[in-house]
Order: structure tokens, then C-alpha cells, then sequence
């Protein structure tokens, strides 16, 4: 249950295998609207950074993308309050680490200035990313970044996580949601609710996950068993297990098994899942 950020311009794309590899489960980020190549601030000018004049410029150029640069380039204009697309524009380009990669200009973004930017670099393995913080929050260089919520597995194909598992690709950030920040950028990509249980993600797409929902009688024994896959919601595909007894006997003279569209009365949660949301 966690939500991720796409910054690179290509879509990612990620499986869980469960079971059955035919079977895979893929799981989607869109793609950033900026260019590795060519991109573009989406908040027009001018900009306060009073609290902070601070943009973390991220950058590497190996084959695997491991190895990644951090620097904080200071954008702050002479009234912090209120910069202007042309004094961030300066401070790019005249930061030596920036301005060797990349050149910076200002252009026309929703009737107002703000700050663009075009690849200097011939190195075809060149990636880049600006942190979300900072003056970042200001500029918006992030803001159409793809978003989306996937379950906690895909934390391994985090920038953060690129060297800590073989697999990552060292894709995505993981968005915190209690961060001020973080939160903003969740909410502007349509999240409102809240992060869901990683099992709620799977969406009743799996055979591997199963719930089941069993009613007994006075006598301790089974009637009925309504079973479906993880992650289904009422309205979706299940199975009625039903069992009838002879006299007293423990063990059922039948059972039977029959197709089942689940209703609200059907669906449980986990223990653990039912704890956190009564004690919240």
C-alpha cells in the first residue's frame, strides 16, 4: 500500500508474478510530460521560495543508472519572495555542475514566465530528475509526473532501492504521505482516500489470495463458505461452498459448490487490517 512517482519519460511498467508466470500482474506508472531531453516548469512566475530557494538537481550517465550525483543549486532570487523565471534561469545556468548538461531559458507557461530547460549532453544514457522539495515545490518541473498506487513489492524498483536488489530498475520514488509535499503531488494525481491495503490492489486478480467467509451452526460444524479471490469487492466473482449434515453427524453427507456474486455481507478483512482501521 504505497504510492509512487514516475519522473522519467518513459512508462513504467511492473509484474508480480503469482503462481502461474502466464498469469503475471502488471502494474502501471504513467510517464513523466517532461523530456529526458527537453523540460519545462509548469508553474509560471514569479515564484516564493522564501522557505526555500534550494533545487536538488539529480543526475547520472552509466549504462545501469546506479550511479546517481545529487546537488542543491540555489535559485533564490533578490526578493526571495517573489523570484522571477529570469533569475532562476541565471542560477542554472550558472551552476557548474548544471550547466554543462543542460541550458536553461525562460518561456511561456500558462500566460506567464517560467523556466525551461534542453539537454546539453550527447550522452545517450543521460538521466535526470529535480528532488520534490525545495524550490521544486515552487516551480512544478514535477507536477505532471505520473503517479500511481502499487503494492509494497514494487519498493524494490525505487531510485533509493537501485542497489539494494539485483531486479530494481531504479525507476520510481515512493511518496510519503504524511509529508506536506509528498500529499500535495498524491492529491493532484486524484488520490483522495487515502493509500489502500496492498491486497485491495490486487482487485480479485488472483487465485493465489484467497478470503473466506464461514458460517457455522449451534453445533460447531461448517454450513457455508463464501470464498473469492484478495482484493475482490461486491458485485465481483466468487464461489458458494455449502455442506449438509445427516442427523447429528460431524462430517457433511454433501457439499456443493456453485457460482456466487459476492454481496456486501459477504466481504471480510484481515484481523490486522480490521484492528488499524477500528483503532483510527
Amino acid at each position: 500500500m504505497a504510492f509512487f512517482q514516475n519522473v522519467f519519460d518513459q512508462e513504467y511498467q511492473g509484474y508480480m508474478v503469482l503462481g502461474d508466470r502466464k498469469l503475471s500482474l502488471t502494474f502501471k506508472v504513467s510517464p513523466n510530460r517532461n523530456m529526458q531531453s527537453k523540460m519545462v516548469a509548469w508553474n509560471p512566475g514569479p515564484y516564493d521560495l522564501a522557505v526555500s530557494g534550494l533545487l536538488e538537481f539529480n543526475f547520472c550517465w552509466d549504462p545501469e543508472y546506479k550511479n546517481w550525483v545529487s546537488v542543491n543549486i540555489d535559485v533564490e532570487g533578490a526578493d526571495a519572495s517573489a523570484t522571477t523565471a529570469w533569475e532562476v534561469v541565471a542560477a542554472l545556468n550558472g551552476d557548474p555542475t548544471f550547466s554543462p548538461l543542460f541550458v536553461a531559458s525562460v518561456v511561456s507557461v500558462g500566460g506567464g514566465e517560467s523556466v525551461g530547460i534542453e539537454r546539453r549532453s550527447s550522452k545517450p544514457s543521460c538521466r535526470s530528475y529535480f528532488g520534490n522539495g525545495g524550490a521544486e515545490v515552487a516551480l512544478g518541473f514535477n507536477k505532471k509526473a505520473g503517479v500511481a498506487e502499487l503494492p509494497e513489492y514494487f519498493t524494490r524498483h525505487t531510485i533509493d532501492n537501485r542497489i539494494n536488489y539485483p531486479d530494481s530498475v531504479g525507476m520510481l520514488i515512493k511518496l510519503d504521505p504524511g509529508s506536506v509535499v509528498d500529499q500535495a503531488l498524491i492529491e493532484n494525481a486524484g488520490f483522495f482516500d487515502g493509500p489502500m491495503e496492498d491486497y485491495e490492489l490486487l482487485r480479485g486478480r488472483s487465485g493465489l489470495f484467497n478470503f473466506q467467509n464461514i458460517t457455522v451452526d449451534g453445533s460447531d460444524r461448517i454450513m457455508q463458505i463464501i470464498e473469492y479471490p484478495a482484493g475482490a469487492i461486491a458485485g465481483g466473482f466468487g464461489r458458494k461452498i455449502q455442506y449438509e449434515y445427516t442427523g447429528s453427524n460431524k462430517n457433511p453427507s454433501q457439499v456443493t459448490e456453485v457460482p456466487h456474486v459476492l454481496e456486501e455481507g459477504d466481504m471480510v478483512s484481515p484481523p490486522s487490517v480490521s484492528s488499524s482501521s477500528s483503532s483510527s
